[in-house]
């Protein structure tokens, strides 16, 4: 008798609070019922479990809701653990906190010292009037263990944990989702964390692919956390005409998946987009992206994203693009706008038929301005603006990769015509041209990609000649390749002096006597060694951080698994140290070990910026050996423009596997 095949289940926690004895809140109950709203519309069957608390009744110390309801400790940890027991691999979890949240002092060698650690504020089952926290790690435990079990998580946290850290005061009374720390509350319940998990997380934080995350984030494969703010900044409530009130990050969220319908989008599709329109209504708030780039909003992996996709965001004075020098753009870059409902699979290249193209006219650090152009006499659609995004037709390179091809021959010469826009390519007719990589043809009638020396570059693929979709594969690992050294050779030629000096980069090694500094030098460190780096923030604004691995297998991935990190500044009487340190552990990959090398070199890019963004569009997969590769391509403003002050560190870290 055949097996029955299990259903994947899908569940949702949405809590509510807007009952606070201090700093009520007025939006939060109708973030998470207008959720629940959409969630019921949809044809898969979710299991939703709503804790709310509105306001008190006549009676004091009375809900207007049910007790089963009340977003207390006990219900909502309760709920947390029964998902987690229930839950099982392919499952779906989303969690949605509308509520206050607040900033606790880190006081274990667990805790972020960075920017302290959140803690969402509950109710006291015991008393309502009080409140309980349940902290950041607290909240991790159960994540993980989700996770574990191979559950799909999304996470939606719509408050702050900002604090004493504030510094804004235009916040509109009873707006902003946060309370102050009271160590009171905190005393009341210690916290009751499972000591096995904190073995597993330390066991687990300091590998390469995901160990740059905030302390209460596990592994982040299997979830992503959309936040409304960064540490220094206050997640607010939007009041509209009829008095009722959201939350912004719950408001461009819902209204971004009505938008989509069925369509399908990576969270990081929806997060990017959710971004261009904070940027131009409200951009004094920044949400924050953690996790899996490559889930849905319903938990599945999907790829239906292109990578080479910019948001474009609508100004009093035009369309701009959200990307910069930073990102290696450049005067007259031409690009393709479509809606953000417009997959790249669909055929329907542009609007009604008409293809809307862009020129950028105007770079900036952070950000560019685009240019319409009208093509084919077709008038050009009104609406286009926020939340758009922009596709690259042709890139002009600051710098350009020089490849040489074999001598002229009918096929090479139809392989140069085709790659003219994407590709510097030359043929060893043409002499005295100093190149990066020489294609040659080897004995077993094999494409072989060379280095300057013409030595043969062991971690690229060899391709043969022979079968079918050789010169598209060619073209393929060439268009990586040049984009590779291109965001390698990413630099602030003239940055800011003000602003470089605003702080201290540093990469170091235990291995190495001599630290790699900002400028020159190369740090080594040894298989399954630590790789430590810190950055000091001496200014009085914050800083973001981005961090990528340039590895050997020609990658470019994003090692916070996430869009940025926040650094405040120094502020010793609210415990912030104005430093981030986090650990690496540096590896030779297997692939490379199986062909007899005994090191390999990795490239530690380091961004720093004065304003929040995106270098998602910078990342490649690694070229994997042996391959077949796809046909498809590789990718190859603020009113203060001191906001878009930026600086670019190249740490090269040379991984060996045994000392010298």
């Amino acid at each position: 008798m055949a097996e029955s095949v299990r259903t994947t289940k899908h569940y949702a926690v949405l809590i509510g609070i807007n009952y606070y004895t201090e700093k009520p809140l007025y939006g939060c109950v109708r973030d998470v019922e207008r959720l629940e709203q959409y969630l019921q519309s949809k044809s898969t069957p979710i299991h939703i479990e709503k804790f709310i608390a509105s306001t008190l009744t006549d009676s004091p110390s009375v809900l207007h809701e049910p007790p089963e309801l009340w977003p207390t400790f006990e219900n909502v940890t309760s709920c947390l653990q029964k998902i987690a027991d229930l839950g099982q691999s392919g499952d779906w979890v989303y969690i949605q906190y509308s509520g206050h949240g607040t900033r606790i002092e880190g006081s274990s060698e667990y805790s972020n010292t960075d920017t302290g650690d959140l803690a969402l504020n509950l109710l006291d089952g015991n008393d309502i009037a009080n409140l309980r926290y349940l902290r950041g790690l607290e909240f991790a435990s159960f994540l993980h263990r989700m996770v574990e079990k191979g559950v799909k998580l999304t996470v939606v946290l719509d408050c702050c944990f900002s604090g004493s850290v504030l510094r804004r005061k235009q916040a509109e009374k009873n707006s902003a989702r946060f309370l102050d720390y009271d160590c009171e509350v905190d005393a009341a319940h210690p916290s009751n964390l499972d000591p096995s998990f904190i073995i597993r997380h330390k066991q687990n934080s300091v590998f390469r692919d995901g160990s740059m995350l905030p302390n209460w984030l596990i592994h982040p494969v299997g979830y992503t956390i959309l936040a409304a703010c960064g540490p220094h900044e206050v997640a607010v409530e939007l009041k509209f005409e009829d008095g009722t009130r959201n939350g912004a990050l719950s408001y461009f969220l819902l209204r971004t998946l009505y938008q989509l319908g069925n369509g399908d989008r990576n969270n990081q599709s929806i997060y990017q987009h959710i971004c261009a329109k904070f940027q131009a209504s409200w951009p004094r708030q920044n949400p924050t992206f953690y996790g899996n780039k490559n889930l849905s909003f319903f938990g599945q992996l999907t790829s239906n994203m292109d990578p080479t996709s910019i948001p474009v965001f609508r100004t009093d004075v035009g369309l701009c693009l959200k990307a910069g020098q930073a990102h290696g753009i450049s005067n007259g870059s031409r690009y393709t706008l479509h809606p953000f409902t417009l997959s790249r699979d669909d055929k329907n290249e542009g609007v009604n038929n008409v293809s809307v193209v862009a020129t950028v006219s105007a770079v900036r650090g952070l950000t560019s301005d685009l240019d319409l152009e009208k093509m084919n006499n077709q008038p050009l659609p009104q609406h286009i603006g926020t939340g758009w995004t922009a596709r690259p037709v042709t890139q002009f390179s600051i710098r350009k990769i020089p490849i040489r091809l074999p001598p002229d021959d009918a096929d090479t010469m139809v392989f140069r015509d085709r790659c003219e826009r994407s590709l510097d390519i030359h043929t060893d007719n043409a002499v005295g041209i100093p190149v990066l990589f020489n294609v040659s043809i080897n004995g077993q009638n094999e494409f072989e990609i060379q280095n300057e020396y013409y030595e043969r570059i062991m971690s690229l693929p060899t391709i043969p000649t022979y079968q079918v979709g050789a010169w598209d594969s060619l073209k393929c690992v060439l268009e990586h390749l040049t984009r590779f050294k291109q965001i390698q050779g990413l630099e602030n030629e003239v940055p800011m002096p003000s602003f470089t000096s605003s702080f201290q980069v540093q990469v170091t090694s235990s291995f190495s006597d001599a630290d790699a500094d900002s400028l020159t030098g190369t740090v080594t460190v040894l298989d399954n060694g630590i790789l430590q780096l810190t950055v000091q923030n001496n200014s009085e604004h914050c800083l973001y951080v981005h961090v990528y691995d340039m590895g050997p297998s020609w990658q470019v991935e994003n090692l916070m698994r996430a869009e940025y990190l926040t650094l405040p500044p120094k502020n010793d009487s609210i415990g912030l140290s104005g430093r981030m340190s986090k650990k690496l552990l540096m590896t030779i990959p297997d692939s490379l070990k199986k062909l007899g090398l005994q090191e390999c070199e990795d490239v530690v890019k380091v961004f720093i910026t004065r304003h929040p963004t995106s270098f998602s569009s910078l990342e490649l997969p690694k070229i994997p050996i042996p391959t077949k590769i796809a046909s498809n391509r590789y990718r190859g403003a603020p009113e203060d423009n001191v906001l878009e002050d930026w600086a670019v560190y190249n740490f090269r870290v040379r991984t060996v596997a045994t000392k010298i």
